[in-house]
């Protein structure tokens, strides 16, 4: 992975920089899904027993698609020469590093977002993303009603556990940011640091009996979240939503993000007077439980 690209501003892009890298040589990678059997309320055996064999476990295979995104940077010869520009800055370092945070933008949005697309060679490609790795596990709580604790804690974060996994991180839309902070402060006053003079009152850590951790708590921009329907790439994603947000709960090692082709720039050949570079990555995610090992409440208000 280029380091500049993960380097940039992860406290922005939360998803994506937090899920763990891995590289293959497909385009359409393959793993064994991680999933526990159901308890064997039979399974007891006399001293002296035969061992016997029943047909092997075939785990299932799950398999997911890369999706090609760019980011181009184009400017015009006379700007890279100018006095007027250079005097300000190197404009073509400046706009590099613009387009890589727009790029790393569009990373965020599209590893929660993006929906599977595998038509032919002449089509875009597109990977699935959390959400709908969720979705169609059907570990989604969809319904437009306020966020409560309730729900956060027994459905959420007890709806990963009851699949047999631990909810490790939380993201959560900034219109609910204060109905999770008032978890704590509605029962107990922010904390003040006595030396510091610092008042308190954001929580980023979430103690359940449904996790052997503390579960960590991310505010998610809005923009990256279609707040309405849960995920999506035909919303738009302008500014915070004041009415409606998510809250999504994951075990993080369960998810990864498969690198293909890491992030490269690619330069062609010079022509008119202009400079011309793009970046391009070649990546997909991989969920190693399907969508089992999280939960999302979608379409929630915030009273």
């Amino acid at each position: 992975m280029h380091p500049r690209l993960t380097s940039l501003s992860p406290e922005q892009t939360k998803l994506w920089s937090m899920l763990d890298e891995v590289r293959g040589d497909s385009i359409s990678p393959e793993w064994m899904q991680v999933t526990l059997g159901a308890i064997d309320v039979d399974n007891a055996f006399a001293d002296a027993a035969d061992y016997s064999f029943t047909d092997g476990n075939v785990p299932s295979r799950i398999q997911n698609v890369c999706r090609i995104q760019r980011k181009t940077v184009k400017l015009a010869g006379a700007s890279l020469v100018d006095r007027t520009f250079s005097a300000v800055g190197k404009l073509k370092m400046q706009q590099m590093d613009v387009r890589l945070r727009e790029l790393k933008r569009d990373l965020n949005h599209a590893a929660w977002n993006s929906q599977l697309k595998l038509e032919n060679e002449l089509t875009e490609r597109r990977t699935k993303g959390l959400w709908h790795w969720l979705s169609g596990s059907s570990n989604i709580d969809n319904s437009g009603v306020a966020l409560t604790e309730l729900l956060f804690k027994q459905t959420m974060l007890k709806g990963v556990y009851d699949d047999n996994f631990e909810a490790t991180d939380v993201f959560i839309s900034p219109v609910l940011q204060n109905v999770v902070d008032n978890f704590f402060t509605a029962t107990k006053p922010g904390f003040m640091d006595g030396d510091g003079q610092k008042f308190t009152s954001y929580i980023n850590k979430y103690v359940s009996p449904w996790s052997s951790t503390p579960v960590n708590l991310h505010t998610e921009r809005s923009i990256y979240f279609d707040a309405q329907s849960g995920g999506g790439e035909s919303a738009l994603y302008t500014a915070d939503d004041a009415t409606h947000g998510q809250c999504v709960a994951i075990q993080r090692d369960m998810f990864k993000k498969y690198i293909f082709r890491p992030l490269v720039m690619i330069e062609p050949e010079p022509h008119g007077d202009y400079w011309e570079g793009v970046y391009q990555i070649d990546w997909g995610i991989q969920a190693l439980a399907s969508g089992l090992a999280g939960f999302a409440l979608t379409n929630k208000t915030p009273s």
